[in-house]
Parts: C-alpha cells; sequence; structure tokens
C-alpha cells in the first residue's frame, strides 16, 4: 500500500499524541518498517520538517528568554546592583 505525504503525517500526529520519548522512537520505527522505500523516504521528509518546526519554535523562545532576562539588566537602577 501506498502512502500519500497527508496520510503519513497525520499518522505522525497520531503516534505524536499516543507516545513520548523512547515509545515514540520505537512507534515511529515500527511504522516506517511497515513501508515501502518511497513512502519512508517521505516519512523521513516529514520527520525531518517537523524537525525543523521545533527548531524555529526553539530559537524563537531562546530569542524572547534572552530578550527578557536584557530588559530585567536594563531597567535596573544603580540602588539595585
Amino acid at each position: 500500500m501506498r502512502w500519500t505525504r497527508i496520510a503519513i503525517a497525520t499518522r505522525v500526529d497520531s503516534l505524536t499524541s499516543q507516545y513520548s520519548g523512547k515509545e515514540l522512537v520505537n512507534a515511529i520505527v515500527a511504522f516506517s518498517e511497515t513501508l515501502e522505500d518511497d513512502d519512508r523516504e517521505t516519512l523521513r521528509r516529514v520527520l525531518l520538517g517537523r524537525a525543523d518546526e521545533v527548531g524555529v519554535y526553539a530559537q524563537a523562545l531562546e530569542r524572547r528568554h534572552e530578550s527578557a532576562r536584557w530588559n530585567l539588566f536594563r531597567h535596573r537602577s544603580p540602588r539595585d546592583q
């Protein structure tokens, strides 16, 4: 059976909602073993896309955290130091 990119992404979403950590990795590996080579490549691309999304989100959080930390020091009066 061939899988569409949308079907693979939906399956990954389903696994993500059911599992976390090593259990999620094991579930994705088990799913990948049921796929043909082309579909396995599509799964790889879906997972890499998710990693990019998480990376962009993490970078945004880091910038926000750094900005808040900078503002904390910038607004201190000499008496606070």
